[in-house]
């Protein structure tokens, strides 16, 4: 097989899933074939076993995992599919602690994140107040020695570099929203 099969001295072929020996000639082209095949196994559904399901539930830690799951699973099911799947026939009365407890969860994420870009908003605003008063400071040339002149300066550079610390984060979020 590896030398009908070799890619310099033998037949020009496509092997497909290990099943399928196509011939590769120029003048045919596969794409429908290659697409029927992977159409095939998108549509093949893989069934799940009431040991299987028995089996995941058994393995999760939580009883709100064990609902989670059973919702999950149950939602599109009929009762006595559910009863034969060994999810019970309760799945109803759970589906709206767990969708209400859903939408509690992504309001809070939502309302956490919104409660972080507002601090890194606050420290921006900070970090431009603190630089804008030690240049009013350094303008003040003749107050100050040598020594505290390059001691603004520094800290000057430090606030634009504190600044730009924030606003690089508050991007980073953004981007990830």
């Amino acid at each position: 097989m590896d030398l009908v099969c070799h890619a310099r001295h033998g037949i020009p072929v496509y092997i497909v899933k290990q099943q399928y020996i196509l011939l590769r000639p120029k003048e045919v082209d596969l794409e429908l074939f290659f697409e029927d095949v992977l159409r095939e196994k998108e549509m093949s559904a893989t069934t799940l076993s009431p040991d299987f399901v028995k089996d995941t539930l058994e393995s999760l830690d939580s009883s709100w995992d064990r609902k989670v799951l059973k919702v999950a699973l149950g939602n599109n099911l009929s009762k006595k599919t559910q009863i034969e799947m060994g999810i019970g026939s309760r799945v109803f009365n759970y589906e709206d602690q767990v969708f209400e407890t859903i939408e509690a969860k992504k309001k809070a994420k939502q309302e956490a994140e919104s409660n972080v870009m507002i601090d890194l908003q606050g420290k921006i605003k900070k970090a431009e107040k603190n630089l804008l008063n030690t240049k009013k400071k350094l303008k003040k040339e003749n107050v100050w020695s040598r020594t505290q002149l390059e001691e603004l300066k520094k800290h000057i550079e430090d606030w634009k570099t504190e600044k730009k610390y924030w606003i690089s984060l508050q991007v980073v979020r953004m981007t990830r929203v």
